[in-house]
């Protein structure tokens, strides 16, 4: 794997100093980074007794990651395969040209053997019928000395530039070599991905019963959490509108319409809520492992490193702290008429009311200590309306 690592990195460097002929290439090292990411996941979920349902999810986006690096090597061979014929294209060129100009330097060596020495050329002038014609002839004899000249400086460019050349489609293939090497290492891995998927879902396929009755207390842990977050987004309305109890109004945004504007501005750029890969996808979709199984989400599910953060993906104001039980404590920012909400924090950093920046520490997340999983379930919604947050957070 390091090996492999090396040889991305140094196609990296090759790639920056080639510019736009090698546009494609960008994305070498965007999929090694979500490869890298994956690999210490894996390897954290790995210190469990047993793999889950989320070592299978990260299995699944693993061997999708190495299909598409796969993928984007057998673009960059195309790229470098027609490089390297272009090269032999403009060097065939380049030598046909340099035997042109070497056969025409021969003449020139031959004719100057043939009229050599000083007095040749004295006499040529002094055999002049008068000076204007004396004058034309040393000026020939001038100008055929700087053409024999010029075509040595030719001659010596052609060379530079044949050798260039030929160093450069050297180079080229070495790399080509190299992309041939780190393809046949991805295919290897890949292979030995696809082993590992498929004896974890047999061995996952044994435990229907458990895994549906973890969906089913995951479903209610989650209602519990909707309701609570319903609740809070009905007294924001209701304070809005005026018709809220004074205690139960809520510090609310002195200018609503500008933070509302901000941060639908901001749609595809907000901050990651933490560094960690997408587990569980927002709405309704099939289980991964039992297709007759529906999974509604309403937001998504992001595993991360043991100790991380959830972090504000924007600037906002504190709205509710809520302890749910099986998913921990959750905190509600509100960002105008929009709120994020995050949940399965086994500790909170910040008070309802405070005022938050983007990118600022909220709480830390927790840590199943059987199953090694740091899962923050993370939420957006406009009003009492559910967004899907993958459609919001920039892209790493």
């Amino acid at each position: 794997m390091i090996k492999l690592l090396n040889i991305i990195l140094v196609f990296c460097c090759f790639f920056a100093s080639h510019g736009s002929a090698f546009a494609q290439a960008d994305s070498l090292p965007q999929v090694q980074s979500r490869s890298q990411l994956l690999d210490e996941l894996l390897g954290e979920l790995e210190q469990a007794s047993e793999a889950g349902l989320h070592n299978l999810a990260l299995l699944d986006k693993k061997i999708d990651i190495r299909h598409e690096l796969i993928e984007t090597l057998n673009a960059e061979i195309k790229l470098f395969d027609a490089d390297i014929q272009t090269k032999r294209l403009s060097l065939t060129s380049l030598q046909s040209n340099l035997k042109l100009l070497l056969k025409e330097y021969e003449k020139l060596l031959y004719y100057s053997y043939r009229n050599k020495g000083y007095k040749q050329a004295l006499m040529f002038i002094l055999a002049s019928k008068d000076f204007n014609q004396a004058y034309k002839r040393y000026r020939y004899l001038q100008m055929y000395a700087g053409y024999r000249r010029s075509q040595l400086d030719k001659i010596t460019l052609a060379k530079a530039s044949i050798d260039s050349s030929l160093l450069e489609l050297s180079r080229r293939k070495q790399f080509r070599l190299r992309l041939l090497e780190s393809r046949k290492l991805e295919q290897v891995f890949l292979q030995k991905e696809r082993a590992k998927q498929q004896k974890i879902v047999r061995v996952l396929a044994q435990k229907r019963g458990t895994i549906r009755a973890q969906i089913a207390e995951r479903e209610l842990q989650m209602a519990d959490l909707q309701r609570s977050i319903d609740r809070n987004l009905r007294v924001a309305a209701s304070v809005k509108n005026g018709t809220a109890a004074p205690v139960l109004v809520l510090p609310v945004d002195k200018n609503l319409q500008v933070a509302t504007a901000a941060f639908a501005a901001a749609k595809g750029n907000l901050l990651p809520p933490v560094m960690g890969v997408v587990v569980s996808k927002f709405g309704k979709h099939r289980h991964k492992l039992f297709e007759e199984l529906q999974v509604q989400n309403n937001g998504i599910d992001l595993l991360t490193h043991k100790g991380s953060y959830a972090n504000a993906v924007f600037d906002g104001l504190v709205s509710k702290v809520i302890v749910i039980p099986g998913l921990n404590k959750s905190i509600i920012l509100k960002h105008g008429d929009y709120y994020s909400v995050y949940s399965n924090l086994s500790r909170v950093l910040v008070r309802v009311g405070e005022p938050v920046a983007a990118g600022q520490r909220l709480g830390r997340v927790f840590t199943d200590k059987d199953k090694k999983t740091t899962i923050l379930s993370f939420q957006l919604w406009k009003k009492r309306h559910k967004l899907n947050p993958e459609l919001w957070i920039k892209k790493n």
